[in-house]
């Protein structure tokens, strides 16, 4: 990845500083199974081939 100036520079490394530091939040708090759990419910209330 290149930058063409220190302002691209400087926010590129800031991006990468704050996406880790989200993603190391919500390995802490577990919120990244979130959309699994919630997701879940909905799979098993719809009709599928073996329901009559």
């Amino acid at each position: 990845m290149t930058t063409n100036s220190y302002l691209e520079y400087f926010l590129t490394l800031l991006g990468w500083v704050v996406n880790n530091g989200l993603w190391h939040m919500l390995i802490a708090t577990g919120l990244f199974t979130l959309p699994l759990v919630v997701s879940r419910p909905h799979r098993s209330e719809r009709p599928g081939p073996c329901t009559g």
